[in-house]
């Protein structure tokens, strides 16, 4: 038996199993590529995607939209800068239109719907957790602060120490904590 073949190929029946029945392996060049083979996208699709992307701004679906296969299109962006240029505007368009619409639902929006009875009825509705990430978008002020504490020598917090202990630690960090953001006020 030599080397190259595989015990299938051995068998009676390897031909009608699929198995290649001679013992040298194909080359290289005469196996399949798996690699897809893709265009150049064309000015009608490039315009067609980037139409898609400026209105949802996801990559894969203004693909879809035009008929032009993502790896295209991200190698279009590298070696065209015209195109990465547009591709840019698109990207902060489609960040535009859902910073509006955060803000519109954030703010309140009054949603129309019908009862078990066939009651059209309104409600006013708005969400409290966007419109905090709205306003933490737009001003350092509103952001979460996190302060870090540590124990002697920068090693964990002894919770044996005496409550006044910690608590005299807590009140020095929120002074200084409430210092630097009056001084960043004055700043301002």
């Amino acid at each position: 038996m030599s080397n190259d073949t595989t015990p299938e190929d051995q068998s009676p029946d390897a031909n009608a199993q699929g198995f290649s029945s001679s013992a040298t392996p194909r080359k290289r060049e005469d196996r399949p590529s798996n690699k897809r083979t893709w265009r150049k996208p064309s000015a009608r699709a490039r315009r067609k995607f980037l139409k898609a992307f400026a209105e949802c701004g996801v990559v894969l679906y203004a693909c879809e939209q035009s008929g032009v296969s993502r790896r295209a299109i991200y190698w279009l962006k590298e070696v065209d800068t015209e195109f990465a240029i547009e591709w840019d505007a698109a990207y902060n368009a489609s960040t535009e239109r859902l910073e509006r619409e955060a803000i519109r639902r954030a703010n309140g929006y009054e949603r129309t719907g019908i009862d078990r009875n066939g009651n059209v009825y309104t409600v006013q509705e708005h969400s409290d957790r966007l419109l905090e990430f709205v306003l933490m978008s737009r001003d350092d002020k509103y952001r979460v602060r996190r302060v870090e504490m540590t124990g002697k020598d920068g090693g964990a917090i002894n919770v044996n120490d005496e409550a006044g202990s910690i608590r005299s630690k807590l009140l020095h960090v929120a002074a200084v904590e409430r210092e630097a953001s009056t001084t960043g006020e004055d700043e301002r």
